[in-house]
This record gives C-alpha cells, sequence and structure tokens, in this order.
C-alpha cells in the first residue's frame, strides 16, 4: 500500500500547476505540490492528527477547538469531519496558506462551523511582518521584528489570545497552538485565558525554544497541574513543575527531535 502510495505520489508530483487534490472517505483537500504538510496527507492520510486525537482521550469533550496556526486545515477539517468538536475558531496568517484552508472548509462543506481569522496571535495587537518558508515546508512561519519585502515576508495582523476567549472556558474548549516557537510568547501574554484551565495542546521543540524559555512559562506553572507528552507511548500523566519540564526539554534535546504537550 505503502509503495502504491509512494508511487502516485511522485506521478503526481511530475504533474504540472502549483497545486493538487486530494480525497479519501468523506475527506477532501486542495494541497501544494511537493511540501512537507502536504506530501504527508497525500501518503499518510493526515498530517499529525493522530497525535492531536491522543489527547482528547485525556479530556472531557469539548464544543469549541481553537487552532492556532491552522495552516491549510490539516486538524481543523478531520477534527470536524469526525465530529469531534461542534465548531472550530481557526487562525492562519500566512496568506498563501490561507488560500487553501478556505478552499479546504469550503469543499468539505464546513463553513458553517468555521470562524477564520487571518491573523497571527502574540503579545500584541498590531502589524508584524511573517518570514514563511514557500518551499519545502509551508508550516514554518515566523514572526520578526524587523520589517522586510520579499517573497517570503508578509506583512500580518497580530493580536492576542485573550481577546478571543472572553466566552469560554475550560468545560467547552480546547485550545491546540503550533506557531513555530511563538508558543512561549503567547503563553506568556495570555494571563486571562490560562488563568481559567483551559486544556491547551503546544508544540514543544526546545531548539526553537528562548534561553530563559522558563520564564515565558509562569502561567502554565501557576495554573496547570498536569501535562501528557503526546508523543510518548506511556501515555502518563507527569506533575506540571519547571524540574519535569526542563527534564522533557533535555530530553527531547539529545534526541535533536520535538514533542505536543497537552497542558491540564
Amino acid at each position: 500500500m505503502l509503495k502504491a502510495a509512494t508511487h502516485a505520489y511522485h506521478k503526481t508530483n511530475k504533474l504540472k500547476g502549483n497545486f493538487f487534490y486530494y480525497e479519501k472517505n468523506d475527506l477532501s483537500f486542495l494541497l501544494h505540490r511537493n511540501e512537507t504538510i502536504s506530501n504527508s496527507i497525500f501518503l499518510d492520510g493526515e498530517f499529525e492528527f493522530s497525535k492531536f486525537k491522543k489527547s482528547l482521550k485525556f479530556i472531557k469533550k469539548k464544543r469549541t477547538l481553537f487552532d492556532v496556526g491552522a495552516n491549510i486545515g490539516s486538524i481543523t477539517i478531520p477534527s470536524l469531519k469526525q465530529r469531534l468538536f461542534k465548531n472550530v475558531i481557526a487562525f492562519e496568517p500566512n496568506p498563501e496558506s490561507l488560500k487553501l484552508l478556505k478552499v479546504n472548509i469550503l469543499i468539505n462543506n464546513l463553513e458553517n462551523k468555521v470562524k477564520l481569522y487571518d491573523l497571527a496571535l502574540t503579545n500584541k495587537k498590531t502589524k508584524k511582518t511573517l518570514k514563511s518558508d514557500l518551499k519545502l515546508n509551508r508550516g514554518d512561519n515566523r514572526l520578526i521584528n524587523e520589517k522586510k519585502k520579499g517573497k517570503n515576508f508578509f506583512e500580518v495582523k497580530t493580536d492576542l489570545l485573550d481577546n478571543f476567549t472572553l466566552k469560554y472556558n475550560k468545560d467547552n474548549c480546547l485550545i491546540k497552538i503550533d506557531v513555530q516557537g511563538e508558543e512561549s510568547i503567547i503563553l506568556f501574554s495570555s494571563q486571562k485565558t490560562l488563568s481559567k484551565k483551559i486544556p491547551i495542546i503546544i508544540e514543544f521543540e526546545p531548539y526553537n525554544l528562548k534561553k530563559n524559555w522558563k520564564k515565558y512559562f509562569v502561567y502554565i506553572f501557576k495554573y496547570y497541574k498536569y501535562f501528557y507528552d503526546l508523543k510518548s507511548a506511556e501515555n502518563k500523566k507527569k506533575t506540571n513543575t519547571p524540574d519535569n519540564l526542563e527534564e522533557l526539554c533535555q530530553n527531547y534535546l539529545n534526541k535533536k527531535s520535538f514533542t505536543d504537550i497537552l497542558f491540564i
């Protein structure tokens, strides 16, 4: 099966055009040609969705998903198609990914279930430059402080997570954040949200963390008692302390790898 899928993938990438259509069961995607996230969806039927879905075993069912860093919909679309949530509030600042996200919402008949914001979440409401990898990994988008122009740079609107969570609490929503190292900044700027103890998933990449990263996790340590390493096969709940998170950080740093963490 994998051999056939790989052959089909290489055959597809020889065709002309920047995009191609993928459909499996009741799931449909318009994908970028020859790009990490799209390649994974084409070959594996998903991009990190199994890891995300694993987190739902450890929390009660929620009505709303906040998908921060939604990309082309690799979490939003299957989450709604599998009826894991009633609706999604999605954030995606990259205009190239945003185009496909809008199309994928439409072709899956989910336009009434997704509230989409074309902005990046960070520590203030303003405008910043987004530096993007438009070749191999279109999920690699990073906010920079300097103004730059070029095909890899976009001026994007920014805002704070706290401005969108006023009506939400730990009983009705789950927050997932995957923003290439900006997670720390968002966490440090979201005390109102985190004080509600809303379950939150973040991508945890040690090589993307700031040297004093634990300072930015102050509200995570204050309001959340436990965490799960979603890449671990142990499914073991750990006490959320600076020492335990530091141990996890060193573990993945030594492996030159990363994980997703669920805080509860």
